[in-house]
């Protein structure tokens, strides 16, 4: 099964994203949260939004929303 997850890109601890994540491929993460959101439109926003609060309240990087920052 797939879930969205926050992640550790290339695993850098100083940045956070979202990637879709089989069950089977935990371990090939670099996992910088243990929640799984379903794999759905909203459990993508969910899981966004996790991401954002995440990195806020740690002070680390992660893409804005569409990548745009205006």
């Amino acid at each position: 099964m797939n879930y969205w997850m926050v992640v550790f890109p290339g695993g850098d601890r100083t940045r956070l994203n979202i990637a879709c994540v089989h069950d089977s491929e935990l371990s090939d993460w670099a996992l910088a949260s243990e929640r799984q959101f379903p794999n759905t439109p909203e459990g993508e926003t969910d899981c966004r939004t996790h991401m954002e609060v995440l990195g806020k309240k740690h002070g680390l990087s992660f893409p804005v929303k569409d990548g745009y920052l205006d």
